[in-house]
């Protein structure tokens, strides 16, 4: 299984508030349109979330894309 893993910075207030409302929030969600957070770590100063793969691209590139035609 392919994976993508986010890592965020420890040290900024902004990247912690992101790592906990993902870990919260997107670990609850189950939904066909939305990337499935598989897992996730905080040790060692890392902040990690683990997503599955999506091997298409960002929603963001595909509108982008689309507004730009």
């Amino acid at each position: 299984m392919a994976v993508a893993v986010k890592r965020l910075n420890p040290e900024s207030v902004e990247d912690f508030k992101q790592w906990q409302l993902s870990v919260n929030f997107l670990g609850r969600l189950s939904h066909p349109n939305l990337v499935k957070l598989l897992g996730y770590c905080r040790e060692n100063k890392e902040l990690l979330l683990v997503y599955e793969f999506m091997p298409n691209g960002s929603l963001y590139n595909h509108l982008s894309r689309s507004m730009n035609q």
